[in-house]
């Protein structure tokens, strides 16, 4: 009995001590600086509590290189086995999305979280998907949906507004040179009437800024034919351009 009344006071000096003593916000922010630093994200907020349950931030934002962003009213983020959890909540817009770090992979699970895309065609969508990153070898995968907004003045198609379907591979490219990704997607596209499919590419630029552009989208508009729309530009400012005439 005396040994078990030991190793219950042992518990509870431990658990007072993970309590009132643990880094929470030292692991946070090393995590953090990992995570830019890997990435080419900035991540800010206005706010932050530290807790036993771990870091509670308000206001929290995430810009990408790419000039994506995102915002979440709260988050938080906790200390996890190797690594660090956090969950992040749109409140007014219904939107989330869960992240994890475990060594060197990051992994992100998002619910209609609604994101400024950083390109001037797109704008802001509403993001649904998985997606898993390394941060060391650079590589991910996953599958990602988006509702994009009314595209009838920005596609040479008339197109109103599309479900977007992709599976997303992230790769390095082979060089000597400054580090840079490409970002390979299978996308589908899916309308009132349209439907699509096609292939694009996204390289990273080593100076920072919007990735390159380059693929191809085959479109069927119903009545108005099948088109192919080439895609080039930057992801910041798309380039599009019919390929061939309509084809019945």
């Amino acid at each position: 009995m005396r040994a078990l009344g030991t190793l219950f006071l042992w518990l509870v000096l431990f658990a007072a001590f993970l309590a009132l003593r643990f880094p929470y916000q030292a692991v946070f922010e090393r995590s953090v600086t990992r995570m830019e630093a890997a990435t080419g994200a900035d991540l800010a907020w206005q706010e932050a509590q530290v807790g036993p349950s771990g870091v509670h931030l308000r206001d929290f934002s995430v810009r990408m290189a790419s000039g994506a962003a995102f915002q979440a009213d709260r988050a938080r983020f906790r200390p996890a086995w190797k690594g660090l959890s956090a969950t992040l909540i749109q409140t007014r817009l219904a939107g989330r999305a869960n992240a994890h770090l475990q060594g060197s992979t990051l992994t992100l699970q998002a619910e209609d979280l609604q994101v400024d895309s950083g390109s001037r065609d797109l704008g802001t969508v509403r993001l649904t998907g998985d997606l898993v990153y390394d941060l060391t070898s650079r590589e991910g995968d996953g599958e990602l949906r988006m509702a994009l907004p009314d595209m009838s003045g920005v596609l040479p198609v008339p197109v109103p507004s599309l479900e977007l379907g992709a599976k997303v591979a992230i790769r390095p490219v082979p060089g000597d040179g400054p580090p840079t990704n490409e970002v390979t997607s299978e996308i589908s596209l899916f309308g009132e009437g349209v439907s699509g499919k096609g292939r694009v590419n996204l390289r990273t630029s080593p100076q920072g800024g919007p990735p390159g552009l380059n693929g191809s989208l085959q479109i069927d508009a119903g009545p108005l034919g099948t088109h192919t729309v080439r895609i080039g530009g930057t992801w910041g400012r798309p380039e599009w351009s019919l390929a061939q005439g309509a084809s019945k």
